[in-house]
């Protein structure tokens, strides 16, 4: 028999190595994993209760013209939040921003 070199047995190991893992997946039957469970109907905007409002108001000691302010920034923020929700999208819609790290002088890495 001839002599096998180091670099030949290193690559007969590697190709082992490589090929083991696969032929082990090939032999288990292919599994599929369950399908996602249907998403729930759009509900209708969720308006907090009133009984929240008056409860911050006497334990913060609101007036009645800051109680009102604080009422009618409630229901600004909450028509805004029903509007974002009532605006359909699809899930191959891409997001408005996308964070990109860049390396530079601000970022404290060292080059």
């Amino acid at each position: 028999m001839k002599p096998i070199s180091r670099r030949k047995f290193g690559s007969i190991l590697g190709a082992a190595a490589i090929a083991a893992p696969a032929a082990a997946r090939a032999q288990q039957p292919k599994k599929r994993p369950p399908p996602p469970p249907p998403l729930p109907p759009a509900a209708e905007p969720q308006v907090a209760p009133a009984e929240p409002k008056e409860a911050a108001a006497a334990k913060y000691g609101m007036t009645k013209q800051q109680e009102e302010a604080v009422k009618q920034a409630i229901e600004r923020a909450e028509r805004g939040r029903a509007s974002i929700r009532s605006y359909p999208l699809e899930y191959s819609d891409e997001p408005a921003f996308v964070f990109q790290a860049k390396a530079g002088k601000e970022s404290g890495r060292r080059r």
